[in-house]
């Protein structure tokens, strides 16, 4: 197991036993892993700091958490759970943006949680897992803009245009750029 501590609040890239790449982005991290090697397969994990304030979420988030890992790509609660969170409130409209991959991620966790994934917008990249027992959907989609802060802009100007990496669960991991 790599001791992360020294690269707390901060994303990095992860290769075998070894960080490869540290950026205060998920994006920097990734972009400074692939400048190592091309061809390496590598997981981006923020690092949140130890001593945060865990937020309430739904026990599903940790089942889905792993996937997130495995991913290779930056993934962001976004919207009204990270809202609902802040406000001690369980959510069960669950949103997640990516970079790119949406549906291909929504499928390979549905298939991991043994769920159906469905494509919600193909032109969008947005697919969606429904969960009736949990009466909880799981919504991924690709950024609507460049970057995450411009996903977030587009969202709209209220405390729903909120972020956190999903594998996130401290208050101290929440962007919030507007």
């Amino acid at each position: 197991m790599i001791d992360l501590s020294a690269y707390q609040g901060r994303w990095v890239a992860i290769s075998g036993d070894a960080v490869i790449a540290v950026d205060e982005t998920a994006e920097g991290a990734y972009y400074a892993a692939l400048q190592q090697d091309p061809g390496e397969s590598f997981t981006l994990n923020f690092v949140e700091e130890e001593a945060g304030v865990d937020l309430p979420f739904t026990s599903l988030l940790d089942e889905v958490r792993p996937f997130f890992l495995q991913h290779g790509l930056p993934v962001y609660l976004v919207g009204g759970a990270v809202r609902d969170s802040l406000l001690g409130r369980m959510s069960h409209d669950i949103d997640f943006v990516v970079p790119r991959n949406a549906i291909p991620l929504a499928f390979r966790i549905g298939d991991g949680i043994g769920a159906p994934a469905y494509v919600l917008d193909e032109a969008r990249d947005t697919g969606r897992i429904v969960l009736p027992a949990a009466d909880t959907m799981l919504d991924f989609s690709r950024y609507r803009d460049a970057d995450l802060f411009a996903d977030l802009r587009d969202r709209d100007f209220t405390i729903k245009a909120l972020a956190m990496p999903a594998t996130a669960k401290t208050r101290d991991a929440v962007i919030d750029p507007v």
